[in-house]
């Protein structure tokens, strides 16, 4: 073994110094120049060899100074005057100097380039309040930052903070490509692993309004989810105060686990069961799916919370007509139940909370209206209309189909059928365990390649009443999904082409990206992809009893919405004003949510023809092709 000596351990020394940071080499070369320093004013100051031009010496204090100056300017050196041990005293000054500055520069350029390399990679902890915190990265990111900047469009100071694994700058440079302006809101990008506790630390989780959790698109990935709810909620230095955390998972089972672990602070939706809703929705009356989209946007009417004195002691009935820009839906009760349409005589309590659709919060104002000039004349009952039994096709499946299926069944008339097709022979054993007591569905089997268009021409698609695309993305890649869905999208839509006849389709895609290739062109074809997810997580971050409010929406056994003939509400012809339409739907327990224009049902740049909310003093003649938006209970 080798014998160390006094210079090895002083050389040790020096390296494990010279390993530290900027701060700590500053600071050492700082008591090194002070000592250099005092020891050649120590050394003039014995002998005497500064002195003044009578030749007396100099103080202590003034010899120091001589020094001092001498080594932070080295071109005094020609102007220093004395014997041979002051001019050498002087130069040896001058080369410390030398030494010294050139150090100095080195370091300070040295600290300067790895600050500005840490701030690259996004490294610096982030100082910021009531901050909207994304961790983690996938395509849903874009369409979240959009709804936020929206969210935020009269919220100065407002920031959106990301945490994910990669780099910074890519990220930011992405955002702007795809995002665009982000207006008053302000994007702080870092680097590092959510699941970290002290990469989290970085992204400052303790002083957030709310917190997304984004899935990412690899193997594993709720199992991560989860640890990153943990890296939140048991981190020893959490906040006091309950975290507003939202986020979505695949499995079931792991939406459990991840409500468990965060219980109130946590809101876990799962992928597939929200995908489930709007297919269905969309299958039952696509129209429909639209107005759920327009409702978990911050562009255009969303759902608030909010309290009125003005209107406690007043029925429900009472407050319907009473904001002129708003409708009012429901109620939040003191025990926090939200109920969509109550019955109208329900008498409005101090400690409830009124839930209404508006533009915005600002615009939710009791109007001072006396008189609202309700049409009585124009005002009809609805009919009864019995139910007609629909034939669907389902092309392909995925663990979800079953729900799909059981959900279907509250919706459709007695009679109905459903053909799937699919290669995945276990599919039938899945549905028969999880799909019993259908009364009013028929599900038939078949075994088949559904990319294979001989088959498709064969089952004559054109007869039935809808026909719905399943992505497969439960035994696929996102991507290889997507591609087998996008070849059996364009092979109906031509074999709609060839044969004239338009029947409505339903398709289910994975990636974003993709449904710019499978652009809708009517208002009957409905794509469901993963912007619902984006959508709802920016909605559920501003606040999480918006999804409670949804699915009540779209519950098929109670109040949900629905499109009803115009003319069962308001006669055909007449000028109306919407507060006589919301009379009318009032009279018979139902709410008045917005119309369809019939003749705008095909135009893309009218939204369809959909309007939720709209102006209630401003009158409209309604049509035969026209639909009234309402809440009601079958």
């Amino acid at each position: 073994m080798k014998q160390l000596t006094l210079i090895d351990r002083l050389i040790y020394k020096f390296d494990t110094l010279m390993s530290h940071g900027t701060r700590v080499l500053v600071t050492a070369l700082f008591f090194l120049t002070v000592l250099f320093i005092l020891s050649i004013t120590v050394f003039l100051y014995i002998f005497n060899l500064d002195k003044n031009d009578e030749g007396k010496p100099l103080s202590f204090g003034e010899t120091l100074w001589t020094v001092f100056n001498q080594a932070i300017d080295t071109g005094s050196l020609a102007d220093s005057q004395g014997d041979l041990y002051y001019m050498a005293g002087m130069l040896l000054a001058t080369l410390g100097g030398i030494f010294i500055v050139s150090t100095l520069i080195g370091i300070i350029g040295t600290g300067f380039n790895s600050k500005l390399e840490e701030l690259r990679q996004g490294k610096s902890f982030v100082i910021e309040t009531e901050h909207t915190l994304i961790l983690g990265w996938s395509a849903m990111i874009f369409t979240i930052i959009q709804q936020l900047v929206l969210a935020n469009a009269n919220k100065p100071g407002s920031a959106i903070v990301i945490l994910a694994e990669q780099d910074k700058l890519l990220m930011e440079e992405e955002i702007r490509t795809k995002v665009g302006s982000m207006g008053r809101t302000r994007l702080i990008a870092r680097t590092g692993n959510p699941s970290d506790l002290d990469h989290l630390e970085i992204a400052n989780p303790y002083t957030t309004r709310s917190i997304i959790i984004l899935h990412p698109e690899s193997p594993g990935a709720d199992i991560w989810v989860i640890k990153t709810i943990l890296a939140i909620i048991q981190n020893p230095q959490r906040r006091k105060r309950p975290y507003n955390i939202v986020t979505q998972l695949y499995d079931l089972k792991n939406q459990e686990v991840a409500q468990m672990v965060g219980g109130d602070e946590v809101l876990a939706f799962r992928l597939g069961g929200i995908l489930a809703y709007m297919i269905v929705e969309s299958i039952n009356q696509a129209r429909i799916s639209w107005v759920i989209l327009d409702l978990i946007q911050f562009e255009g009417a969303e759902i608030y919370f909010f309290k009125e004195p003005r209107l406690v002691g007043k029925t429900f009935g009472d407050a319907l007509q009473k904001c002129e820009n708003s409708l009012i839906i429901g109620l939040r009760l003191a025990d926090g139940e939200i109920v969509i349409n109550p019955p109208m005589d329900q008498v409005i309590l101090p400690e409830n909370q009124v839930i209404a659709i508006s533009e915005t919060q600002e615009t939710i104002k009791l109007s001072d209206f006396k008189d609202y000039l309700i049409n009585l004349e124009a005002i009809r009952l609805p009919q009864s209309r019995p139910k007609n039994p629909k034939h669907i096709l389902i092309l392909g499946s995925n663990e979800d189909t079953p729900e799909i299926i059981n959900r279907l069944e509250h919706y459709m008339a007695p009679g109905s059928s459903i053909l799937l097709i699919e290669n995945y022979p276990d599919i039938e054993v899945e549905i028969n365990e999880r799909c019993k007591d259908l009364e009013n569905l028929k599900v038939e089997f078949r075994l088949g390649d559904i990319e294979d268009r001989s088959l498709l021409d064969a089952l004559d698609v054109p007869s039935y009443d809808h026909v719905v695309v399943l992505s497969p993305f439960n035994r696929l890649s996102a991507s290889e999904a997507d591609a087998q869905t996008l070849i059996v999208l364009l092979h109906l839509r031509d074999i709609s082409q060839k044969s004239g006849c338009k029947f409505p389709i339903v398709t289910e895609l994975m990636e974003e990206s993709n449904r710019n290739l499978a652009r809708i062109t009517r208002v009957d074809d409905v794509i469901v992809s993963n912007q619902l997810v984006s959508l709802l997580l920016a909605q559920m971050s501003e606040n999480k009893e918006r999804l409670p409010t949804l699915l009540k929406l779209t519950d098929a056994q109670g109040n949900h919405l629905q499109l009803k003939p115009i003319e069962d509400y308001i006669e055909l012809g007449c000028l109306v004003n919407f507060y006589t339409v919301i009379e009318s739907a009032k009279r018979c327990q139902h709410l008045a949510l917005g119309y369809c224009i019939g003749t705008e049902a095909e135009d893309e740049n009218k939204g369809f023809g959909i309007r939720l909310n709209p102006n209630k003093s401003e009158k409209i003649i309604f049509s035969q092709s026209d639909r009234l938006i309402v809440v009601a209970k079958d």
